[in-house]
């Protein structure tokens, strides 16, 4: 007798621990599909697409996976579009009020999706007290942040004006002019060496190029610092930069985007808004500043590469991207350029 008692207990806790298993297993699949429906959502209105058209693509996302083995149903699954305020004061932080195309404080940046799955029948629970089925629910919300940091691979800024080429709905476009080291209406890069403790010298500037092209560091840049901006450098750069593309093979380089509406030289010090990538094909599309040649073999990385300067100091870019680097999410005073930084998860 005692002994059929101990194999009944035995059995209780088999089942219970069957049905704790079973109810986690179904509990992760029903956040998976959350978390699909909520990042493919996300990524739709990065890529500007509408709200109904980011709706679509987040529930057919959801409904791709699978709870409690069978697919997740349609009618399950609801995807709210909003916007997200990733600062810690902000209360509620996901709001379904908000403006398509609008600014960073209102705009729809996000996407918040609800997943239930219903029947879901645990064995224990049909036993003890005839209950056939529940519902599990999961919710997941994804944002598209501005990169609120990130480094660059040149020791430029370049303003955000070049980028107003780029369609809405395309990372990269065409300049809008040549890059000219002394911005104003018509032109659009400076000089920096981005750290305000740093002398504007030419080994400091230098050291901020790709490794391959005998740079030593990285520094790390946040949204709304300011850019120590400089009006010129050492010729000895922009033949660096030369060679950098011709010898080394290295073509697209990443700067940090200010805004030059109100400058009219290089001379100050603009806050950092975002970041983009800048694609030079060809080591003559660089012209110092100096006329004369450019000896790439004068570096220990370069070759055997002459280049003829007309003096013109500019550089002829190919294309300008909204760049996605790898970053913190921003948090306020970045520009959103809907390619950046998305964060998903069971967020506030």
């Amino acid at each position: 007798m005692a002994g059929a008692v101990w194999l009944g207990a035995i059995l209780a806790l088999a089942a219970i621990a069957v049905e704790v298993a079973r109810l986690t297993d179904t509990a992760t699949e029903v956040q998976v599909a959350a978390d699909a429906g909520a990042f493919a959502a996300a990524v739709a209105l990065g890529k500007q697409q509408t709200n109904s058209q980011a709706q679509a693509a987040g529930s057919g996302a959801a409904t791709a996976n699978f709870a409690d083995g069978r697919a997740v149903d349609p009618n399950g699954v609801q995807i709210e579009i909003g916007h997200y305020n990733s600062d810690p004061s902000a209360n509620p932080h996901f709001s379904t009020a908000c403006t398509p195309g609008g600014t960073t404080t209102d705009d729809c940046n996000a996407a918040r999706a609800t997943v239930t799955v219903s029947g879901v029948t645990y064995l224990m629970a049909s036993i003890l007290n005839g209950q056939q089925g529940t519902a599990v629910t999961k919710t997941a919300v994804a944002f598209n942040g501005c990169p609120g940091s990130g480094s660059a691979n040149l020791p430029g800024a370049v303003c955000k004006q070049a980028l107003q080429n780029v369609p809405q709905d395309q990372k990269c476009g065409a300049p809008t002019a040549p890059f000219v080291m002394n911005p104003n209406t018509a032109n659009n890069i400076c000089w920096t060496v981005f750290d305000p403790n740093l002398n504007a010298t030419t080994p400091n500037f230098l050291s901020f190029f790709p490794p391959q092209c005998g740079g030593t560091q990285q520094f790390e840049l946040f949204a709304q610092e300011p850019m120590p901006l400089q009006n010129g450098v050492d010729t000895k750069v922009w033949k660096a930069l030369q060679c950098c593309v011709a010898c080394q093979n290295f073509h697209d380089y990443t700067l940090p985007v200010i805004d030059c509406s109100a400058m009219t030289n290089c001379n100050t010090s603009p806050p950092l808004l975002s970041f983009a990538t800048i694609h030079i094909a060809n080591p003559t599309d660089i012209d110092t500043v100096g006329s004369g040649n450019t000896q790439c073999n004068q570096f220990s990385w370069g070759c055997t590469y002459t280049i003829n300067n007309a003096g013109t100091g500019q550089i002829t870019a190919s294309q300008i991207c909204k760049s996605n680097i790898p970053g913190k999410p921003g948090v306020s005073g970045c520009l959103n350029e809907k390619s950046t930084v998305t964060a998903l998860g069971q967020l506030p």
